[in-house]
């Protein structure tokens, strides 16, 4: 660029100034090129050198009837299509002659909602804070630049002379300008570059001068870029939420500024002060005028703290399920935690003791002991009848084989002694089998005598639908919840919610002690009152299986948020460090041993009703109770007896009489 420059030049070299800024600013990302067609020098000089480059580059002139063509909105969409789809792209701004409609071409393609692009700018110096500071289209732009051009050199750029002639007629500006002018050079002329910063002025936006250079010098080597990711200068972030404990407290009640609400312990406060401390910002939280979450309403728009993102009238919120179609108004963080459903039931009741002689068994055990002690007798029975034909000698009958072998199992043998070789191998064999029965047997009586077995817990939807008369319900939900129950595309799901009961909060838990109910719900809802209450010895059952709602909990911010990804790294960094697991378990402590926050429950009844099944439970010296069965046993093999011996009578009475 050294040399006399002279307006013949004049646009080439600012072109130049504008491509060396395009290639420091944007790196090798496609570039979209908006003008108004106004100065076609600077944007000729600009694609000649990205085609030395060889970058890609698109560029779309605009004009006076522009905004009523058909070419208008085919243009944007193709601009908003490009925001959303691509990872590299960078905007490029000619606003040398008529930038209004280059700005209102940037509003309607939403570029406030994409902050990491990079938008490069160059227009006049006089309307440097009109285009950058006043114009909320780059409100989020993380790095927008601005390449100012002195009115004189922009106003000699925009004239056509026609040289050889007296003079030339400028046609943007109706002045002449003369052939003697020309001749003037402008190599004492500066070309300044700003970037717009975010909070520089007071936690507010405000502009920076990157570098300057005159037009008979280079352009910098080396650019230092303003990170706008360290320092937010106090700025005041506007936060809305709703209470929902462990991770959101709030207290409505209090001395700040009206309609805000004062922020409690709680992890995503927690979460909050490091990042307030971190990059120096305040916050003032509200809740939604609605005090709902956020639903979808036939107008496009959403209720609750998602609308309130939506309309930007908030910046960020501490929690909220980022479901699909939420995504649409608002953008969200990584989520850092989850809140499943559980099933809170009573604990399982002991088993019935009059099954206590039968439990060592499985059943089809006890089927192949059976079998193995009728098989035995049948194999002596023939064995004996076998022998009784070779040897002449009496055989044995078959019910005094049956007898013989059920005498072994029940350790009482037969004094008898057998003749045969094979059978007395059988037998042999038999009580060996009878010997590790028997001890299988005793052993495993001793274990369910000793060690009460309860029936099976509910630990899933299927074991609740499993029961019969068994009911259950849940407390009211709104939101991304009531979604999930209401909608779930499982056949488990629609059934069980078919049939849910909505209770309040405050008789929930004190039904699932009454027994008969399981209660399902949020995990961090329930949870520290299951603490409280295993605490005071109340038998209730947490179920193992825990039942995902979408993707769990999320920051939520309104589109466009131009430091989201800061402040994603530093919640990745406290999700690597395990501090918000740890918060998660300190705050439900602390829940649990505040009465305060304890739900409603009837302690005295539950207690003592606790305290007497549970003395129910403990091992002490065997009563009748323990040995019920083998007393049911002996009855009903009594009855046994007596009907044999009934039928025996009437059988020898109605002999005798014939």
């Amino acid at each position: 660029m050294n040399g006399i420059i002279s307006h013949q030049n004049l646009g080439h070299q600012v072109g130049l100034g504008l491509a060396d800024l395009v290639t420091k600013g944007s790196g090798a990302c496609h570039l979209f090129v908006v003008s108004s067609g106004g100065n076609s020098i600077l944007l000729d000089a600009l694609r000649r050198f990205m085609q030395d480059h060889n970058r890609c580059f698109t560029i779309v002139t605009l004009n006076y009837n522009f905004e009523k063509s058909t070419s208008f909105v085919k243009e944007t969409k193709l601009l908003k299509e490009v925001l959303m789809k691509s990872s590299c792209w960078s905007i490029v701004l000619d606003l040398t002659h008529e930038g209004s409609f280059v700005i209102r071409f940037l509003q309607s393609s939403s570029l406030s909602h994409h902050s990491a692009v990079p938008v490069i700018m160059v227009g006049p110096s006089s309307a440097i804070k009109t285009n950058l500071i006043g114009n909320d289209t780059f409100r989020n732009c993380l790095r927008a630049l601005y390449l100012a051009v002195s009115d004189r050199v922009l106003k000699t750029m925009l004239a056509k002379p026609l040289f050889g002639k007296k003079d030339s007629h400028d046609s943007t500006s109706g002045q002449t300008i003369e052939a003697s002018t020309a001749k003037i050079g402008y190599e004492n002329e500066v070309l300044k570059v700003f970037q717009r910063c975010l909070f520089c002025e007071g936690g507010n936006a405000g502009l920076r001068l990157l570098y300057q250079w005159r037009f008979a010098e280079e352009p910098p080597q080396h650019v230092a870029f303003r990170d706008e990711s360290r320092d937010f200068n106090g700025h005041q972030f506007n936060v809305v939420g709703l209470k929902r404990m462990p991770l959101v407290n709030l207290e409505r009640k209090w001395e700040g500024p009206v309609g805000t609400v004062k922020p409690l312990d709680s992890v995503g406060i927690r979460m909050a002060e490091i990042f307030r401390q971190k990059f120096n910002f305040s916050y003032l939280l509200r809740e939604p005028p609605d005090g709902n979450w956020g639903l979808l309403q036939p107008s496009g728009n959403f209720t609750g703290i998602v609308g309130t993102l939506q309309h930007e009238r908030a910046d960020f919120t501490f929690m909220l399920n980022s479901l699909p179609e939420r995504m649409v108004a608002m953008d969200a963080s990584r989520t850092y935690t989850d809140d499943p459903f559980i099933i809170i039931s009573p604990m399982p009741a002991p088993l019935p003791r009059s099954l206590a002689i039968v439990r060592p068994f499985e059943g089809w055990l006890w089927a192949c002991v059976i079998a193995s002690c009728f098989f035995s007798g049948v194999i002596l029975w023939l064995l004996q009848k076998g022998w009784a034909q070779i040897s002449k000698e009496k055989g044995m009958g078959f019910a005094h084989s049956m007898i013989y072998v059920s005498r072994m199992l029940l350790e009482d043998p037969d004094s008898g002694r057998l003749e045969s070789i094979s059978s007395q191998m059988l037998i042999g064999w038999w009580s060996v089998g009878c010997l590790i029965i028997l001890f299988s047997y005793q052993s495993g009586l001793i274990a369910h005598l000793t060690v009460v077995k309860n029936q099976r817990a509910i630990d899933s939807l299927e074991d609740i639908l499993a029961r019969e008369g068994w009911t259950w319900g849940r407390v009211e939900y709104t939101g991304a919840t009531y979604i999930f129950l209401s909608e779930n595309p499982s056949r488990v799901w629609q059934e069980i919610f078919a049939k849910m009961e909505v209770l309040p909060d405050e008789v929930q838990l004190d039904k699932v002690l009454q027994g008969g109910y399981s209660l399902i719900s949020r995990k961090f809802w329930a949870l520290p009152d299951i603490l409280r209450i295993k605490r005071l010895g109340l038998p209730v059952h947490r179920g193992t299986t825990e039942y995902q709602v979408f993707n769990g909990y999320s920051w939520g911010f309104r589109k466009g948020f131009p430091v989201l990804s800061t402040l994603d790294k530093i919640q990745q960094r406290l999700l690597e460090a395990g501090l918000i697991d740890l918060w998660m378990d300190q705050i439900t402590e602390i829940m649990a041993r505040d009465p305060s926050s304890a739900k409603p429950v009837n302690l005295e009844l539950r207690k003592r009703e606790s305290l007497e099944n549970q003395g129910s439970q403990d091992a002490r010296v065997l009563t009748t109770e323990h040995l019920q069965g083998a007393f049911f046993l002996m009855f009903i093999g009594y009855g046994i007896s007596v009907v044999a011996m009934s039928i025996e009578l009437l059988h020898y009475a109605t002999a005798s009489t014939v």
